[in-house]
């Protein structure tokens, strides 16, 4: 595992992914995503 995030919270699976072709819309898309509050991400 690298060392960050995934080390520091102990994640092992990768549950979502979205892919694009893109690099763009990606990160728009991700912007999005993260601007979400917990409760419709879990939704």
């Amino acid at each position: 595992m690298f060392e960050g995030f995934t080390k520091k919270y102990n994640c092992r699976y990768l549950v979502y992914f979205e892919r694009y072709d893109d690099i763009r819309c990606g990160i728009g898309r991700e912007k999005e995503l993260k601007g979400w509050r917990r409760a419709k991400k879990i939704a």
